[in-house]
């Protein structure tokens, strides 16, 4: 009995601490398009890539202004993703974050999704 009750605290805590944190699931290559709100029609894409070493990039695709590269670095705490650039940091608070989706909030409340 006392066997079976290591065995079973014993798979408990290596099924905890073998999830994966949620900066090794978010690095990689990942995409999003939408529709762009201001005339419903133009597609705008974006391709972004989180490093293991905390820095990013990214094309955004807009075929009215061109394709807008950025880059910089990353981080998260909490249930926060933040970015900084040569235009500052951002924050947005991550809504979902699976190994094929990454949903975040930021400021102005209109959500990013992102798939792999």
């Amino acid at each position: 009995m006392l066997m079976r009750v290591a065995l079973i605290l014993g798979l408990g805590i290596c099924a905890v601490s073998c999830q994966r944190s949620a900066e090794s699931v978010i690095v990689g290559q990942w995409s999003a398009r939408r529709v762009d709100a201001v005339d419903h029609v133009t597609v705008l894409t974006h391709h972004v890539t989180y490093r293991t070493d905390h820095t990013y990039s990214g094309v955004f695709d807009d075929p009215r202004r061109g394709l807008l590269q950025q880059s910089g670095t990353w981080r998260i705490e909490g249930n926060r993703i933040i970015s900084k650039d040569e235009h500052g940091e951002s924050r947005a608070e991550i809504v979902r974050l699976t190994r094929n989706e990454l949903e975040f909030r930021p400021p102005d409340g209109v959500i990013a999704r992102y798939t792999r």
